[in-house]
């Protein structure tokens, strides 16, 4: 079960957790450094581009023993793998391009599965 959330506070991925934590009084932290966010975390959540970002937050993941998903869908169980993976501290994390209308209404729901 979910207990706390870290987000970076200047992805725009954050500008969807904020609000979507504080409706459902889910701790929230904002960090800067992916690095120590990655650190303090169980399991990392990242939306956005394959990319080299993705893949070095792949490997900070695998050289601190965090869990790692990219791009859940709406069909994959999140709350199964968070639960599967005792993950009670989740960096949500995204790169900072803009969200696209047509993947808000996915990404509200998976993070909102997420966070429930």
């Amino acid at each position: 079960m979910i207990e706390f959330v870290i987000i970076d506070s200047d992805s725009t991925i954050s500008e969807l957790v904020k609000p979507l934590a504080k409706s459902t009084e889910m701790p929230i932290s904002e960090g800067n450094s992916s690095d120590q966010n990655i650190v303090d975390c169980d399991g990392v959540i990242y939306f956005g581009a394959i990319n080299n970002v993705i893949q070095e937050i792949a490997e900070k993941c695998k050289k601190y023993g965090r869990h790692c998903k990219t791009n859940p869908t709406a069909d994959e169980d999140i709350v199964k793998w968070c639960r599967d993976n005792r993950i009670e501290i989740v960096y949500i994390a995204g790169d900072n391009e803009p969200i696209e209308e047509m993947f808000k209404p996915i990404l509200v729901d998976t993070i909102m599965n997420i966070i429930m």
